[in-house]
């Protein structure tokens, strides 16, 4: 009987192990699959995070490139009408400094013998004392033959000539001067700045 309890005893206690390591066993085994599933759930949520920021990098990057773009446009632009004003008052300075006095009186003299003018000369009304004695030294002949002189009126540097018969009008002001030049200047400052690009 004693063998037979023994025996008993050792059955339950190895049924008793085997079940616990069969238990054992299934739990390693959920335990294991759970872990594989928190591991794939994991990469997948890892990879849609760095695809994500890739995407928003990628973005970053194409707004960073625009803004840099947009931000040299403007400077260039900025650039550009620096550079047109300083030359707009240089040659406005220029063209007033060069258009008065004896250079006023060499230039009207020049371009009327030239044209063969015999209408009539405007100046502005502040040259008109300086360069009538001038003008009628250097003109005599033009005078004599019917050339006059009057004070072009809102006329403040350079000179204007017209014909009599109204055929014709040569506009030597200050204005239209600095105006063709500028234009010019315009033209020239662009193509260099693009150049530059």
């Amino acid at each position: 009987m004693e063998v037979q309890v023994q025996d008993l005893l050792n059955t339950i206690k190895k049924e008793g192990v085997e079940n616990a390591r069969k238990e054992a066993d299934e739990i390693i085994a959920k335990a294991k699959a759970e872990a594989d599933s928190i591991i794939a759930t994991a990469r997948k949520e890892a990879d849609q995070y760095k695809e994500r920021a890739e995407a928003e990098a990628r973005q970053f990057e194409s707004s960073a490139k625009s803004a840099v773009s947009q931000a040299g446009r403007d400077i260039l632009i900025t650039v550009q009408k620096a550079l047109q004003n300083s030359f707009d008052r240089i040659v406005e300075e220029a063209i007033a400094e060069n258009f008065s006095g004896d250079k006023l009186a060499d230039a009207v003299s020049t371009v009327v013998k030239s044209f063969k003018i015999t209408g009539e000369i405007e100046i502005p009304q502040k040259e008109m004392k300086v360069l009538e004695t001038q003008l009628k030294a250097k003109l005599g002949e033009q005078f004599k033959s019917g050339l006059e002189l009057k004070v072009g009126k809102g006329l403040t540097g350079g000179f204007i000539l017209k014909e009599k018969d109204g055929k014709a009008y040569y506009d030597f002001s200050e204005e239209s001067i600095a105006e063709v030049i500028k234009n010019y200047l315009s033209q020239s400052i662009s193509e260099l700045i693009r150049v530059q690009q």
